[in-house]
């Protein structure tokens, strides 16, 4: 964004993010982006499901958590796509760092994770 402030959607994603973190989830970053994409048609997970083309079983464990960033189904990425103030570079920083977990001094990831 321009102002250099972030979107309300990337916010939004990573209010969500800290809440799958506590709850435990192994993908809080990828839980969140696939929360917001569904939340954003404003649909019940098995419409969502039926509309991109995915099985329900598999929007449930993406939004839960239990899928990595990049394997999220590419379907829900066409969503994202559409979303006005999602910065997903910002997000993807995001997963890595908590994927990550490391020290800045500590991490193996060229470029190395931030303190978070």
């Amino acid at each position: 964004m321009s102002s250099g402030r972030r979107g309300d959607a990337t916010a939004m994603c990573e209010r969500l993010a800290l809440r799958l973190e506590r709850a435990g989830a192994a993908h809080p970053v990828a839980g969140a982006v696939a929360l917001v994409a569904r939340g954003h048609l404003g649909m019940a997970r098995h419409e969502f499901a039926d509309l991109v083309g995915i099985e329900v079983a598999d929007v449930g464990a993406s939004e839960d958590g239990r899928v990595p960033f990049g394997r999220l189904p590419r379907e829900i990425g066409w969503v994202l796509d559409d979303i006005e103030g999602l910065d997903l570079l910002v997000l993807a920083d995001a997963a890595r760092a908590s994927r990550c977990g490391a020290s800045a001094a500590a991490c193996q990831h060229d470029p190395p994770c931030s303190d978070a």
